[in-house]
Formats: structure tokens, C-alpha cells, sequence
């Protein structure tokens, strides 16, 4: 909510972008998802994107969700 307001067009002064701030190859890879699967730039295929990363351990940032999860 604070760096976003959950829009998915919101652009920091870092050039973060969307609801999750990305920024730099994260966008990147993001705008590649989107691409790949004809999807339209949004809140429901940011939240693909990240849940994606999450899951497949893909992004070293979410490298610990399995074992945080746990907790």
C-alpha cells in the first residue's frame, strides 16, 4: 500500500513499477510473462508474475518461501 497504493500503473522515483515495484530485470522479466502469454500489462498479471516467481523459486529474492512459510 505505501509504495504502490495497489496501482498497477504507479512509478517510483527509482523507476519501480506496478503494484510490486519492479525494478530493472524483474520488470523486464515481467514484461516477457505478459508478453509470452498475450496478456495486457495489469494488477491480475502482475500478481501472476510474482506468484509465478514465488513458486517456481525462480527469483533468488523468494528463494525462502518454502521454509518461511512453514513458520
Amino acid at each position: 500500500m505505501q509504495e504502490s497504493a495497489f496501482n498497477h500503473s504507479a512509478v517510483s522515483s527509482k523507476n519501480a513499477r506496478g503494484v510490486y515495484q519492479l525494478l530493472g530485470d524483474k520488470y523486464k522479466n515481467y514484461l516477457e510473462y505478459i508478453k509470452n502469454k498475450e496478456w495486457e500489462d495489469g494488477p491480475l498479471s502482475q500478481t501472476s508474475f510474482v506468484i509465478d516467481q514465488i513458486k517456481s523459486g525462480s527469483d533468488p529474492y523468494y528463494k525462502d518461501y518454502d521454509r518461511l512459510k512453514a513458520i
